[in-house]
């Protein structure tokens, strides 16, 4: 849980590196610049417009049926690994449950595996949220999401499989103020601060996992410790610079702030990942090492699987998959026309091999101004986890 994931106190503002609102900086500024930048980069790779688009590696054909096979893959690792966060969660809620936790290492495991493979349908189902209690979604998508930034700076599989438990149990700490944080108004200062000690509790829920033992129990108490805290001492519990800060704590530490923000909670709505990622780039400097953010939008482009868009044609759809090395030209499933109406049947433009097409603007596919109310209910549906719930 990050900063932005707690209703404010009376007269505070919210950490400076929560980016819990997105603030649109002049152009001049680093983030605008940089996003010119990629922009014009991946005009300029992508194909000519002068010339005929290369022949793509698969035909639509093929791409659906391979997107639809990771789908199949990816819901059932998803799925078990959200199970698996509710079973463990759960059992530290009951007092009598004194040790002896098993941390579900298969289920991590298979979600390593699925992440290796380049399953961009894992990204895409780590856009949702649980209905029963934001937590169980919370840590399996912000492990989803670490893995595939650990993949992208080179993490051996055994550093893989201590980011993957030490996502999963970041927030055991949350346990006990739950009542606090789902409460849709503002915290006092006082109730701020028990919370903010939620760190301190995770640490002290670990020794139910005695499985955990040895560097691999060093590594994850130091990501449930030290998740929080931020360059330049800005984070919590203790304030530490960057050179104390665990090299595997700032890599979670990043992914927990990108998930919370992307994901509604009671006291507030969602952000769109897009926007996310601009107001990270613009303030990276201040809260994150700027390799990790960069790295981070690498993993997942400027317009990450599972988000929406509005193409230059007017028309909208979904991001299905990520083109490497071109983050602002993504393969995108066309949903909805320029005049608001439901795609009869929709069909995947590559933009990197469309360079006169190139994505207008994210939107909240919630919002979208259309007559087709079953659409937008469809799309509502879209955002919440809910097999075996």
């Amino acid at each position: 849980m990050t900063s932005s994931d707690l209703p404010e106190g009376p007269g505070k503002s919210r950490d400076p590196g929560s980016a819990s609102e997105p603030v649109e900086k002049e152009d001049g500024d680093s983030g605008a610049a940089i996003f010119r930048e990629l922009e014009a980069r991946d005009a300029a790779l992508a194909a000519p417009a002068a010339e005929p688009a290369p022949p793509s590696e698969e035909s639509e054909e093929e791409f659906d049926r391979k997107i639809k096979g990771e789908a199949l893959q990816a819901t059932e690792v998803y799925s078990e690994a959200v199970s698996a966060a509710r079973q463990v969660y759960r059992a530290l809620e009951n007092p009598l449950e004194t040790e002896g936790i098993q941390i579900p290492r298969e289920s991590l495991k298979k979600l390593i595996s699925v992440v290796r493979a380049d399953n961009q349908e894992i990204l895409i189902l780590a856009d949702r949220s649980a209905p029963d209690s934001y937590l169980y979604g919370h840590v399996v998508n912000v492990a989803v999401f670490s893995l595939r930034l650990g993949m992208t700076v080179g993490l051996s599989d055994e550093e893989m499989l201590r980011v993957a438990t030490g996502a999963f149990l970041h927030d055991i700490g949350m346990i006990p103020f739950l009542p606090l944080v789902l409460r849709p108004n503002r915290l006092t200062e006082e109730e701020v601060k028990q919370v903010r000690s939620h760190a301190e509790e995770g640490v002290k829920l670990l020794v139910k996992f005695t499985s955990l033992t040895g560097e691999d129990l060093d590594v994850v108490s130091s990501i449930v410790w030290q998740v929080h805290e931020r360059m330049e001492g800005m984070g919590y519990p203790q304030a530490l610079g960057e050179k104390d800060i665990h090299p595997l704590a700032k890599l979670v530490g990043v992914c927990d702030m990108y998930e919370s923000l992307t994901h509604m909670r009671s006291w507030r709505s969602r952000l769109l990942p897009h926007h996310v990622l601009r107001v990270m780039i613009e303030e990276h400097e201040r809260t994150f090492e700027p390799g990790l953010v960069k790295s981070l939008v690498e993993s997942l482009s400027l317009y990450p699987p599972g988000s929406f868009v509005r193409l230059s044609s007017g028309d909208v759809g979904r991001v299905v998959a990520i083109n490497k090395g071109l983050p602002t030209r993504p393969k995108v499933k066309v949903l909805v026309d320029s005049q608001g109406r439901r795609v009869a049947a929709p069909s995947v433009l590559n933009l990197a091999a469309h360079p006169i097409l190139y994505v207008a603007d994210a939107v909240d596919e919630t919002k979208l101004p259309t007559s087709d109310q079953r659409l937008l209910l469809e799309l509502r549906a879209q955002r919440w986890w809910v097999r075996g719930f």
